[in-house]
Protein backbone atom coordinates (compact mmCIF):
# COMPACT_ATOMS: atom_id res chain seq x y z
CA UNK A 1 0.00 0.00 0.00
CA UNK A 2 1.14 3.61 -0.95
CA UNK A 3 0.64 4.25 2.79
CA UNK A 4 3.06 1.68 4.10
CA UNK A 5 6.18 2.71 1.76
CA UNK A 6 7.34 5.47 3.92
CA UNK A 7 6.99 3.43 6.82
CA UNK A 8 9.45 0.43 5.18
CA UNK A 9 11.62 2.85 3.82
CA UNK A 10 12.51 4.28 7.20
CA UNK A 11 12.08 1.31 8.66
CA UNK A 12 14.86 -0.34 6.85
CA UNK A 13 16.88 2.73 7.26
CA UNK A 14 16.73 4.13 3.45
CA UNK A 15 13.76 7.05 4.18
CA UNK A 16 14.70 8.35 1.29
CA UNK A 17 13.53 5.77 -0.90
CA UNK A 18 10.28 6.69 -0.26
CA UNK A 19 10.39 9.58 -2.99
CA UNK A 20 13.07 7.82 -5.21
CA UNK A 21 12.20 8.43 -8.96
CA UNK A 22 12.08 4.75 -9.57
CA UNK A 23 10.08 3.65 -6.25
CA UNK A 24 7.66 6.86 -5.32
CA UNK A 25 4.23 5.26 -6.06
CA UNK A 26 3.29 2.00 -6.85
CA UNK A 27 3.16 1.74 -10.29
CA UNK A 28 6.72 2.72 -10.14
CA UNK A 29 7.41 -0.13 -7.68
CA UNK A 30 5.82 -2.59 -10.08
CA UNK A 31 7.75 -1.49 -13.16
CA UNK A 32 11.04 -1.24 -10.97
CA UNK A 33 10.40 -4.57 -9.55
CA UNK A 34 13.72 -6.43 -9.58
CA UNK A 35 15.52 -3.26 -8.93
CA UNK A 36 13.37 -2.94 -5.85
CA UNK A 37 13.46 -6.12 -4.47
CA UNK A 38 17.59 -6.22 -4.66
CA UNK A 39 17.27 -3.38 -2.78
CA UNK A 40 15.01 -4.69 -0.34
CA UNK A 41 17.28 -8.23 -0.02
CA UNK A 42 20.24 -6.06 0.59
CA UNK A 43 18.68 -4.49 3.67
CA UNK A 44 17.08 -7.42 5.23
CA UNK A 45 19.95 -9.42 4.93
CA UNK A 46 21.60 -6.79 7.59
CA UNK A 47 19.83 -7.37 10.79
CA UNK A 48 18.61 -11.18 12.39
CA UNK A 49 14.43 -11.39 12.25
CA UNK A 50 14.28 -9.74 16.06
CA UNK A 51 15.63 -6.69 14.58
CA UNK A 52 13.69 -6.20 12.18
CA UNK A 53 10.54 -7.35 14.84
CA UNK A 54 11.52 -4.20 16.77
CA UNK A 55 12.20 -2.11 13.45
CA UNK A 56 8.77 -2.53 11.98
CA UNK A 57 6.70 -2.30 15.54
CA UNK A 58 8.70 1.21 15.57
CA UNK A 59 7.56 2.30 12.80
CA UNK A 60 3.97 0.68 12.17
CA UNK A 61 5.10 -1.88 9.39
CA UNK A 62 2.84 -4.31 9.06
CA UNK A 63 4.08 -7.30 8.16
CA UNK A 64 3.94 -10.95 8.66
CA UNK A 65 6.60 -13.93 8.72
CA UNK A 66 6.34 -15.87 6.27
CA UNK A 67 6.18 -20.04 6.76
CA UNK A 68 8.49 -22.51 5.61
CA UNK A 69 7.03 -25.75 4.29
CA UNK A 70 8.35 -27.71 7.20
CA UNK A 71 6.66 -24.84 9.49
CA UNK A 72 4.00 -25.34 7.43
CA UNK A 73 3.20 -28.88 7.96
CA UNK A 74 3.37 -28.93 11.50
Amino acid sequence: QQAEWPRLCAAIGQPELAGHEKFRDIALREANRRELVFVLDEAFAREDMAEWVRRFQQHEVLWGPVATLDQLAR
